[in-house]
This record gives structure tokens, sequence and C-alpha cells, in this order.
């Protein structure tokens, strides 16, 4: 489960939701038609905020919830001591951020779609392994309570042949 938030300056609304249940070649083709809505939005300054809400991907448990703040970037988290250098870009630096900034979208919409994917595919697997083991420990049980009542059924005909010897 998978969903993208935009907040235009006065209204935030959903933009797409996407579902493990969809087939797969439809929710990438969905993935790049909001990557470019939400990139083209951005560019003519139609959105103020982009937020994706996906189940973030935990090893050994059930996913959570988690909201990454995908535009505006957050540049406040920069490095002290860097040094700020000059370089030449090819082609020119309008056109080489526009491609970088749709990657960066289209990147972080398949990164938090798979971690999704991931989250609920690691979801199923403790769902049956926890069902395994419960049909594991019922299948225990039921033996054990075989056992004892072939136990008692065992120690029942001995005592009646027992007893048919000592009459005789």
């Amino acid at each position: 489960f998978f969903r993208i938030i935009k907040a235009r300056k006065e209204e935030v609304n959903f933009v797409s939701a996407f579902s493990s249940h969809e087939p797969k070649s439809e929710i990438w083709k969905g993935l790049e038609e909001a990557a470019g809505g939400i990139f083209n939005d951005y560019i003519n300054s139609d959105l103020t905020e982009t937020y994706l809400i996906y189940n973030q991907f935990r090893a050994k448990s059930a996913g959570r919830a988690h909201i990454f703040k995908l535009l505006p970037f957050d540049f406040n988290d920069k490095k002290e001591g860097r040094v700020s250098l000059d370089y030449i870009y090819e082609p020119n630096p309008e056109e080489l951020l526009e491609e970088l900034f749709f990657h960066y979208i289209i990147n972080n919409l398949h990164l938090c779609l798979l971690q999704s994917w991931a989250s609920e595919e690691l979801t199923r697997m403790i769902a049956m392994r926890q069902a395994s083991d419960s049909v594991k420990e019922e299948i225990e049980k039921l033996n054990i309570s075989y056992h004892k009542a072939r136990q008692a059924a065992i120690t029942q005909e001995l005592i009646e042949v027992v007893n048919a010897q000592g009459q005789n």
C-alpha cells in the first residue's frame, strides 16, 4: 500500500494510491505518470509540498507506516566544513538539474513502492510462519492424545487377557 499526497497553496489531496493487488505493469506506468505530474506541478509552482506515505520495510518485523517528505528539498542538513567548488556542466545546469530532479522523484517513488511491497511480503511470511507453527503444535497435541488413547487401549486389552487367563 502506497499513497502520494500533494499539497497546493490551500488544499491537500491524494494524488495516487497503489496496491499490490494491481498488475505490476500498471503500477509502474502509474508511478511514471504520477512522477511526471509532480515534476510539472512543482516546476510550475502549483505545488508547495509532496509527501509519500508507505510501509517502511523493517527486517524481522512487520513494516510500519512512514511519511517521507519528497518536496521541497531540505537543505538544512548541510555538512560543515565542505568547500564549495564551481563546476562546468554539460549540458547547461538548468537541463541537468531538470533531468536529475525528475530522476530524484521517480527513484524515490520506486524506492517507497518497493519498500511497501517488501514489507507486505514480510508480513505475509510472518503470518504464514505463525500459522505453520500453530498447526505443528496442534498436530503434536493430537499425536500425544492419539498415543495416550492407543496405550490405554493396549493396556485394557492386556488386563482383559490376564483376567481371562486367571479365570481359566
